[in-house]
């Protein structure tokens, strides 16, 4: 077990361009449209062991860049 630090990021692409975007590892959306969903979004939705993090901490990190 390594004791470091994980890496974050956060995808933003605009509508107009996600269609040439994939992701390195597809999820498990790929293979399976879902209604309401576009598939971008079922794409990058799922790519493995979930951690929510990242999710858990985007309101914060967008309020301090932007203070």
């Amino acid at each position: 077990m390594a004791l470091r630090p994980e890496g974050r990021g956060f995808l933003h692409v605009r509508r107009d361009r996600q269609q040439g975007i994939q992701p390195p590892i597809v999820s498990h959306g790929w293979n399976k449209p879902r209604p309401g969903y576009s598939p971008f979004q079922d794409g990058f939705d799922w790519p493995g062991t979930l951690d929510p993090t990242p999710w858990l901490c985007l309101g914060e990190c967008i309020r301090f860049l932007s203070g």
